[in-house]
C-alpha cells in the first residue's frame, strides 16, 4: 500500500507552539530559539540588562518597559504569573516601578 502525497506527515509543520515562559500561542519567528514569544524573549533581554548593568542603571527605563511588555504578554492572552515566576529578579520589589 503506497502512501498519499497529500497525508497529514508530508506537509511541513505550522510552526504553531506555546511560549514556555507564558503559555501564548505563536509562531516561529526565525531566531535562535523559538521557544518563546517575542514579548517573553524582549523580558529576558531585559533581565540580562538587569544583570548586567546593575540596579542603579535599570531602574531610570526599566520598570516602565518592563510593564509595557507585560501588559503585551496579557493582551495576547499569555499568563503574567507564569512570566513571573519564570523571571522573579525583573518583578522583585526593589524593582518596582
Amino acid at each position: 500500500m503506497t502512501r498519499s502525497p497529500y497525508s497529514r506527515s508530508s506537509f511541513k509543520s505550522s510552526g504553531v507552539f506555546a511560549c514556555q515562559c507564558c503559555g501564548h500561542q505563536t509562531r516561529e519567528s526565525g531566531q535562535d530559539d523559538d521557544r518563546f514569544c517575542n514579548p517573553c524573549v524582549e523580558l529576558m533581554m531585559m533581565g540580562n540588562t538587569l544583570s548586567d548593568d546593575g540596579l542603579e542603571n535599570f531602574l531610570p527605563w526599566g520598570p516602565k518597559a518592563r510593564d509595557q511588555w507585560v501588559a503585551k504578554i496579557a493582551k495576547r492572552g499569555g499568563d503574567v504569573a507564569k512570566v513571573r515566576a519564570f523571571m522573579p529578579r525583573l518583578f522583585a520589589p526593589e524593582v518596582a516601578a
